[in-house]
This record gives structure tokens, C-alpha cells and sequence, in this order.
């Protein structure tokens, strides 16, 4: 998997593997016009929500192609316009911001690497973290860590549902002999794309879950 900027068309995500004897190339472009919350169709309720996030960790969740990483970027836009100093690490990088934003952006693999990823992270003089890996398990480990220093930190994860995707986070968490997920998650993202009444495009559905006190409960429980 890598990423490739084209001047005037945009990047370029390209995924390269090996098909009966052969190579195949699955390659996606991200234009070059940056996409907004409003313009991917959020609506005005859950638009409020994203932008007044808490700290603690969210998940992006959804089906591979529902555009995980598109609203990642939006959301990123959307932080940084209100001040805050964010950060990403991604694998590989997608949609490119510019420097004079004052976001940074980290590739997994040409940055920093496993065995320093988590250091380099939590020396980030930033209040907000966001990962969008193809390894979840790290990504929920590094988002956690980043969420129990006290910082905003949302990854991104396929899941087939909201409740299959905090199954996954918990599961993941609990692999590593750790049980964050009850004192950190502060909220769920899932989304799908649907195709619209006209049947000329697909619009964004998603649906933003906020854990309450039972669930907590019930997610220290053994």
C-alpha cells in the first residue's frame, strides 16, 4: 500500500498485490479539493456533535469503500480550522494538507515505525490524534495510549455495525491484556454509504453512539 501525489489531480492510494502469478493494482484517487462535513451530507445535528468532540477516544467505523478515510479528513479539516494542534498517523498518508495549516502528518513505515511508534506519538506536542492504519489492533492500542494522556485521539476501524465494532475495539484492547476501552471511549462513529432516492449518487448515513454509565459498567465487568 502507498501513496503518490499528482500535481493539479490530486493523490493517489494505491494497493499492489500478487494475483495467480501476476500483480494486480487497485488504486483509488482523492481529488484534490479538501472534503467538508457539510459537503460529504452530515447532518446539522450530528455536525454539532463531531465539532464539539470531548476528549477520550472515538471510533470511525464502517465497511471497507464506505469512506472511513474521507470523513477522517473532513473531520481533521474541521479541527484544526477551530485551533486545535492535530496530528495523524496513517498508512499510507491520504488526502494531503497543507504545512501552512499547521496539521502534521505522519506515514506509518516512512516516519517512524512499530518499535517507536508510541514514543514519538505521546512527544507530539498536540492536543489531538488521529489514526487510520490497516492494522486496527495498533491503531486502537495507539489511540488509547494517546486517550489516557488526556488527548483527543480517534481512529479509524472496519466493523460491519456499531456493536460489532465495539466488540472489536474491547476485544482488541482486552489481546493486550489491558482494559481501557470502559474509562476512555467517549463516542462511535459508524457509517455506511447508501445510494439516494434518485439512485444517481451515493449520500453518507451515519449514526454517532456516546457510551453511558452502564455501558461502563458493564464493560469493567470480566
Amino acid at each position: 500500500i502507498f501513496g503518490h501525489d499528482v500535481p493539479g489531480i490530486g493523490r493517489l492510494r494505491a494497493t499492489i498485490t500478487r494475483e495467480r502469478g501476476a500483480y494486480a493494482i487497485g488504486v483509488r484517487l482523492l481529488g484534490p479539493r479538501l472534503p467538508t462535513l457539510e459537503n460529504l451530507g452530515v447532518t446539522p445535528d450530528q455536525i454539532s456533535k463531531l465539532k464539539n468532540l470531548t476528549p477520550g477516544l472515538w471510533i470511525i467505523g464502517g465497511r471497507s469503500g464506505s469512506g472511513r478515510s474521507t470523513t477522517l479528513a473532513a473531520l481533521v479539516h474541521q479541527l484544526a480550522h477551530e485551533g486545535r494542534h492535530v496530528a495523524t498517523l496513517e498508512d499510507p498518508i491520504g488526502f494531503s494538507f497543507s504545512r501552512t495549516t499547521g496539521i502534521r502528518q505522519l506515514e506509518f513505515e516512512t516516519d517512524l515505525n512499530r518499535a517507536d511508534c508510541k514514543r514519538i506519538v505521546r512527544s507530539l506536542a498536540v492536543d489531538t490524534v488521529l489514526f487510520d492504519l490497516v492494522d486496527d489492533a495498533l491503531a486502537i492500542d495507539l489511540a488509547l495510549d494517546s486517550a489516557a494522556q488526556g488527548r483527543l485521539a480517534i481512529c479509524v476501524v472496519r466493523s460491519l455495525s456499531t456493536a460489532a465494532l465495539l466488540h472489536r475495539a474491547v476485544s482488541m484492547d482486552a489481546a493486550l491484556h489491558q482494559h481501557r476501552i470502559a474509562e476512555h471511549l467517549s463516542g462511535i462513529v459508524f457509517q455506511q454509504l447508501a445510494i439516494n432516492e434518485t439512485k444517481t449518487a451515493y449520500q453518507l448515513q451515519a449514526e454517532i453512539f456516546i457510551p453511558d454509565e452502564a455501558l461502563r459498567r458493564n464493560l469493567r465487568s470480566p
